[in-house]
């Protein structure tokens, strides 16, 4: 793998873990230079089992609960220790990450067998950080008759570690649907979609707990955009239309909910009769809705949301920290 590709690795570390900088270029590019054959960030059976090629592997574990590396480290030693095709003993230390910070550093030797069933003997260096209830794990491995060779590099490489704050989006909050306090410390934007089965599963599981704990003791300001998914489900974009609809009588949450309690029944037949059940004027939502009146508002809350990164649903800003996918109520509260 060429300097260039590995760069390209690093940039989907990032992506995939906003909060975990890359390696360091320089140590990553001077291991390439060095000889040493890359697979990537994906760790597989098949790359750690491959004769002569070097490992690279990048890990997020929610530990759930705050702990020490101390403790990190009791835990990591218990796993390996019962491990039988780890060599013993296993070496640990606790070592300053150049920018700022601590790891805990691990080193082992590991007998696996390569892809013809040969037996190979790997060394694999680990380096573990934590930040709040997450340990981030950087795996470097090689075969064991080279591992001096490229021992310091893969400590550049580990020590490199470094959490960047996470990108802050400047985020429009329209004119679309707000629940909470405008005076709220915080402002989650959501981009969702109701006939999207994640966000049905959010707005069922996680939703109700957000808006006890932050939206009703107004710590939280609540901005509902919509982001409708029309290549693959048919009725998002009537559905999105009507909760604009809805949003004009002043009763767009109770729609919301209706919507979301409903998700398989989204024609628009359907959508007039869950108008009229709310007490809605069905003459005003019919005319509305079958204007297509609301589909511009839809389409500026769709280019807002390309705009800042936003292609699944459903997807938050949390005072501009994006959160993508159904997220569990812990990761709201990290933020």
């Amino acid at each position: 793998m060429n300097p260039a590709n590995f760069q390209a690795s690093l940039t989907a570390v990032q992506e995939k873990y906003p909060d975990v900088a890359d390696l360091v270029q320089g140590e990553a590019v001077a291991l390439i230079n060095a000889g040493v054959s890359f697979f990537g960030f994906d760790p597989t059976s098949e790359a750690l089992k491959a004769g002569g090629a070097t490992d690279a592997s990048v890990q997020r574990q929610r530990m759930g609960t705050n702990v020490t590396l101390e403790q990190v480290r009791q835990l990591v030693l218990t796993q390996l220790e019962n491990t039988e095709s780890i060599q013993k003993p296993v070496a640990t230390q606790i070592t300053d990450l150049a920018a700022g910070g601590q790891a805990l550093e691990v080193s082992f030797r590991a007998n696996v067998t390569d892809r013809n069933g040969a037996p190979l003997e790997l060394q694999v260096f680990q380096y573990l950080a934590l930040r709040k209830t997450d340990l981030y794990v950087v795996t470097l491995s090689t075969n064991a008759d080279i591992a001096s060779r490229y021992a310091a590099v893969f400590r550049g490489i580990g020590t490199s570690l470094r959490f960047i704050p996470p990108r802050r989006y400047e985020v429009s909050l329209d004119d679309d649907p707000v629940k909470g306090s405008p005076d709220a410390p915080v402002t989650i934007v959501e981009f969702s979609e109701f006939q999207c089965p994640y966000c049905g599963y959010y707005e069922r599981e996680v939703f109700p707990r957000i808006d006890e704990a932050y939206i009703k003791t107004g710590k939280v300001k609540y901005v509902f955009r919509d982001f409708p998914l029309t290549s693959i489900h048919p009725n998002a974009q009537k559905a999105a239309e009507a909760g604009g609809c809805a949003a004009q009588q002043g009763k767009f949450w109770e729609y919301h909910d209706l919507l979301f309690a409903h998700q398989d029944t989204l024609d628009v037949a359907s959508l007039k009769q869950y108008a009229a059940d709310l007490g809605l004027d069905s003459a005003q939502f019919d005319a509305c809705l079958d204007s297509g009146a609301m589909a511009e508002e839809v389409a500026g809350d769709v280019a807002d949301g390309q705009a800042y990164g936003v292609s699944g649903t459903p997807a938050f800003f949390v005072n501009g920290i994006k959160l993508t996918g159904a997220q569990p109520f812990e990761a709201f509260q990290e933020l």
